[in-house]
């Protein structure tokens, strides 16, 4: 229940599951409207509405870009000990 969208203007997040399994909501930032305004200095966008629900078992990983919206930390049937590991790549200006 305190899962929620969220989006990231300033970098690319790389999101890998080492152990375990997570479910995690992905959706085109286009579809979501924003719950929130964008805090710059967090690089955090939240959002509200709807979006597919994968499934990352031990070893996927996920590439998200700014107009990615995410959701992650889902559990499967009941919560269970998952690791992750998250990288943000800055984007720069060309």
């Amino acid at each position: 229940e305190a899962c929620f969208w969220e989006a990231h203007r300033k970098y690319i997040d790389i999101q890998c599951v080492v152990r375990g399994t997570e479910r995690f909501g992905y959706a085109p930032i286009e579809r979501l409207a924003a719950a929130a305004p964008y805090d710059e200095s967090k690089d955090f966008l939240k959002l509200t509405g709807e979006g597919h629900i994968l499934v990352f078992p031990a070893g996927t990983f996920m590439l998200l870009y700014p107009h990615d919206a995410h959701m992650p930390g889902l559990f499967l049937d009941r919560p269970q000990p998952v690791r992750k590991v998250v990288v943000k790549v800055k984007l720069q200006s060309l």
